[in-house]
């Protein structure tokens, strides 16, 4: 699979799921930056800044938590970096100016659109909306390279039925094919194996992305892994902040690294800094005095392959 590049700094409401084995319905990832105490794992986001893409998710989905005492594995969402990009053209038209009847409507989960075409979210700055679409002929398939019309997210691209255009160039207009979802918002799956269902944008924008490992970071190029709820999935890197220096979302960080709340970092300039993953098996070589390799409040929730991941807090 190609990989993922850069992800805006947009906030985006997350539901994930298991895809291997059977998928279950789970939370929403808090932004809570308030904390104090302990790595809590049920938090976290992802999410940062580029110039040539951006996200197309919800701004104005987020998510937030009451303040507690327990940490979190990250202050931002996590999700990962859709593509790009202003549209090009507006008010009915697409690409070559030529005026455009409405989209016909349709269910993302359902794929109700007539033969020949495809239900693909689509909105003119983040995907907001679904519409059908005609698939390509022949289409892209998984991993592919793979080109939208117009701009980033007008929901027109050649992937596959059950497939969307992915991390696109603002430029090129250039992504990869990702899968989308299947089964349905409450019970969604992946048909990929190892693979986490990101529910956004109002169960709009559906897609399965990689489980990982925080200690090996064994994601594709320019991914890290991050904390996702209830497992770590591989999400689009959007920055390569150093250990303490300043992050507004964890993927602002390196690989090997999180965003937590500067109240938990010593030293730390601005509102939250980046922090390193450690095995809570090894000897504890977090950065700065008074900070220790801590486990989340919630890690007999986390599967066993993870019992010895902790993040370096002040305690």
């Amino acid at each position: 699979m190609k990989p993922f590049h850069a992800l805006p700094a947009l906030f985006v409401t997350l539901a994930l799921t298991m895809c291997d084995p059977p998928p279950k319905q789970v939370g929403v990832l808090p932004t809570d930056s308030s904390t104090t105490s302990e790595p809590d794992a049920s938090t976290g986001q992802t999410g940062a800044d580029s110039a040539s893409t951006s996200t197309g998710f919800d701004p104005t989905s987020t998510v937030t938590t009451e303040t507690s005492t327990s940490s979190t594995w990250g202050t931002g969402e996590t999700g990962g970096d859709g593509s790009t990009g202003e549209p090009t053209d507006s008010g009915g038209t697409l690409g070559d100016g030529a005026d455009m009847p409405p989209p016909e409507v349709c269910d993302v989960w359902a794929q109700d659109c007539p033969q020949g075409q495809k239900c693909a979210p689509w909105g003119e700055q983040y995907w907001s909306q679904a519409k059908c679409t005609p698939i390509a002929d022949p289409p892209k398939q998984l991993g592919d390279e793979c080109h939208v019309e117009g701009y980033a997210t007008s929901g027109v691209d050649d992937c596959d039925l059950g497939q969307l255009c992915w991390h696109v160039d603002n430029e090129t207009l250039a992504g990869y094919c990702i899968e989308m979802c299947s089964g349905s918002e409450q019970s969604p799956s992946c048909a990929t194996p190892e693979t986490t269902c990101a529910v956004l944008n109002d169960a709009i924008l559906n897609l399965c992305f990689q489980d990982c490992h925080p200690l090996t970071q064994d994601c594709p190029e320019e991914e890290s892994c991050q904390y996702a709820v209830t497992t770590f999935s591989c999400v689009p890197q959007s920055g390569a902040a150093q250990v303490g220096e300043p992050c507004e979302l964890i993927t602002d960080c390196q690989a090997g690294l999180t965003c937590i709340p500067s109240q938990v970092y010593p030293g730390c300039v601005g509102d939250s800094c980046c922090t390193p993953f450690c095995d809570l098996e090894e000897p504890p070589q977090c950065p700065e005095p008074g900070m220790e390799c801590v486990a989340g409040s919630q890690q007999d929730e986390l599967p066993p392959e993870y019992d010895n991941v902790g993040l370096c807090w002040l305690v």
